[in-house]
């Protein structure tokens, strides 16, 4: 065990029914304060070292029994319960444990502060007068791990017998000052791991791991971005996200001074990475037995709470979502996989459920991370379960399991609702109301959609989350309205939310290109074309392997076929072919995108006449087609392949060839209803090769003889 471990230095206002935290928390601090009084007193009482480096020694064979319990600080609140508390003998402290435990939960945080650290200074100074007098009698007891006490009592009458080792002596209120305590707190260090929140610091950085991305001690030195219950934005410090002293104590400005001291210290180093820059811990600074599976409960609760504190929330407000979600991911859920072996308090278990839910945004967070938000829920407030069930919506119709997604939905709606509605639950009500239309959508129910396009609306005035809603809402609205052959309505719906959207707004893109690809039903590639210009050349220099970009892309290509400009179309296929390569999970906008890229490459190939090359396009499409999930595998999309290869086949004399895809097509056609998925493809390029096909087989393509 390092002796990080033993400058765990936290502020619980409570303790549980095992008494025995107290003494584990008074040994944990004493152990840290007595390396600070060798380190203090080694240039001017050199003479002294011998003794406390036998007092040290001693302590350090009782490591374990230090490393445990509930993090408490105690102090007196009269004269009467600071007797109880530490004027106590050898006979007599186990028999008043149970009224200092009392106390504790009555006492200040400032008054608990003062109280122990002038306990401790009062050891020092018995342990000098008393010399080789050994300050932990029983040793061999002390082995018991009390990091497990308040989970398992039948270690209690061997932990009593160490209790009895220990002697403390008489204090006045005035000794156990506040101002005492902040002395002894904030007092400099020359020691090996630096100053008191330095030791904290490495001990919570070293239980998330040993290599940690520049990233999470950057987000370390900023308030982090909430959402309130009236929906507004609010930003958060340590302290509110529930961090322990000495870190909650700390300003930005102090953070990066840490970071620096630590650096200088050679407590922890730079080093690079594939994914960049890494703060590396040296195995010196370890907060956890090398020898031991797993770190202490606490460092791992206090870590946990660090790693939730700085995982991004929402995209709304970060930028970088994506690149420092990632980064931060590989850390997060080791993490809470140990803390889940615990039981977590219930603001943990808040945060915990939040973190997740932001985490399954990312493409790379495995299909299961909510289970273990889920295994949280129970007795949490109401806002977590429609967050929750609305990210396992999402999820599962990203997967094509449109049934799924709208069972997860329809079972929230039925939990029975106590609880009050206030602005951020109206908005996540938002938010599962939006994927209930989107459902709808994918499994081609047009009517209900649209019979249900009024099924949410703001509250008035409306909250930030509430406004943050609409441009989901106004997409899905869109869709709606193009199935409807409603096109006006679709860009009307679009371009107010276009026009209302904020630059840096992450649902941006997707508006931009629903509205780009309307114009284009409406044939106006002009109007289209001015809106993704300019975002397809910033987002080149910066983002080539964004979705966003990609989605540009293939909204560009319908454009350039509009506007006759072939060989761009090509240039621009060939640049979205290793793009989606690259993408190793395609969830079903993935999957529409891909399609999309090679239906326009096939027909691309057709409007230049190279129809025999065309024909292999359309095979590629419709073999992508089949494999891919979200489509359906004898529907409208495949027969629109089927169908314009027969055409292509015409072209090039395969009589035989046309005219057996002619009626796979033709059955398709008559047994499924048109989407408006693909821009242009049901609005204009079906009426051109049907009444192609038309033409020249009445011209030429006869049934083939038996």
């Amino acid at each position: 065990m390092s002796l990080c471990a033993f400058s765990w230095i936290s502020s619980y206002d409570s303790v549980k029914d095992n008494d025995l935290s107290l003494l584990a928390v008074e040994l944990r601090f004493a152990r840290y304060l007595l390396l600070r009084e060798i380190e203090e007193r080694k240039e001017s009482q050199r003479k002294d070292e011998d003794t406390l480096q036998g007092i040290l020694k001693e302590i350090n064979q009782n490591k374990r029994l230090a490393d445990g319990g509930t993090d408490i600080w105690c102090d007196p609140i009269d004269q009467k319960t600071s007797k109880s508390c530490f004027q106590l003998s050898e006979k007599s402290f186990w028999e008043s444990v149970p009224t200092a435990a009392d106390y504790v939960k009555r006492g200040t945080l400032a008054g608990k502060r003062g109280g122990i650290a002038k306990l401790i200074q009062h050891i020092v100074r018995m342990s000098k007068e008393d010399g080789d007098r050994p300050m932990l009698d029983q040793q061999e007891s002390c082995q018991n791990d009390l990091w497990e006490m308040d989970k398992d009592t039948d270690d209690l009458p061997t932990n009593r017998n160490v209790a009895e080792g220990l002697t403390f002596l008489s204090h006045t209120a005035e000794d156990l000052s506040p101002q005492a305590a902040e002395q002894a707190l904030s007092a400099s260090s020359s020691g090996l791991y630096g100053s008191p929140p330095g030791h904290h610091l490495l001990c919570l950085l070293r239980a998330i791991g040993k290599c940690l991305p520049v990233a999470l001690l950057q987000r370390i030195q900023s308030p982090q971005h909430r959402w309130a219950e009236d929906g507004s934005q609010i930003q958060i410090t340590f302290r509110e996200a529930g961090l322990k002293a000495p870190l909650s104590y700390l300003t930005p400005a102090d953070v990066a001074a840490l970071v620096t001291e630590l650096r200088n210290q050679g407590s922890i180093s730079v080093a690079d990475g594939d994914a960049g820059n890494f703060y590396v811990c040296h195995p010196r600074c370890c907060s956890v037995n090398e020898s031991s599976a797993e770190p202490g409960k606490w460092p791992l609760f206090e870590a946990l709470k660090l790693l939730c504190y700085i995982f991004p929330r929402d995209p709304f407000w970060e930028p970088h979502f994506e690149s420092t979600g990632r980064l931060l991911l590989p850390l997060l859920v080791p993490v809470i996989t140990q803390c889940m072996h615990y039981d977590m308090p219930n603001d943990m278990k808040d945060a915990v459920i939040e973190t997740l839910s932001s985490a399954s945004r990312l493409k790379e967070a495995p299909y299961d991370i909510l289970q273990k938000a889920t295994q949280l829920l129970d007795g949490r407030p109401e806002y977590l379960h429609a967050i929750v069930a609305h990210r396992r919506s999402v999820l599962l119709r990203l997967q094509a399991d449109f049934t799924g997604s709208e069972q997860i939905i329809e079972k929230y709606n039925r939990r029975p609702m106590t609880a009050a509605v206030g602005n951020r639950l109206h908005a996540i009500w938002g938010h599962l109301y939006v994927s209930h239309l989107e459902n709808l959508l994918q499994s081609q129910q047009y009517q209900r959609a649209y019979e249900a396009i009024h099924g949410w609306e703001m509250s008035d005035p409306p909250s930030l989350m509430e406004l943050r809603v609409i441009p989901s809402k106004s997409i899905a609205l869109s869709k709606i309205y193009r199935c409807r052959g409603q096109l006006r309505e679709a860009k009307e719906v679009l371009q107010s939310c276009h026009e209302a959207l904020l630059a840096n707004d992450v649902a941006r893109y997707q508006v931009l290109c629903g509205l780009a690809d309307t114009h284009c039903d409406m044939g106006e590639p002009e109007l289209a074309n001015l809106l993704l210009q300019a975002e397809i050349r910033e987002l080149s220099k910066r983002g080539k392997l964004t979705r966003a970009f990609r989605r540009l892309l293939v909204s560009s290509l319908d454009i350039k076929i509009l506007q006759g400009r072939y060989e761009d179309a090509i240039s621009t296929v060939n640049q979205l072919r290793p793009l989606f390569r690259g993408v190793s999970r395609k969830d079903v906008t993935d999957q529409l995108l891909h399609v999309r890229t090679l239906i326009a490459s096939a027909r691309t190939l057709h409007f230049q006449s190279r129809f025999a090359e065309a024909i292999d396009q359309w095979e590629e499409a419709a073999t992508v087609v089949q494999g891919y999930p979200s489509f359906d595998q004898d529907g409208f999309t495949l027969a629109i392949c089927r169908l314009s290869k027969c055409l292509a086949y015409i072209y090039v004399g395969t009589d035989d060839a046309a005219w057996d895809v002619l009626l796979k097509a033709k059955t398709a056609l008559d047994s499924t209803t048109p989407d408006y998925w693909m821009p242009t493809v049901t609005t204009m390029w079906l009426p051109f090769i049907q009444s192609e096909v038309q033409r020249l087989k009445d011209c030429s393509l006869s049934k083939p003889t038996a």
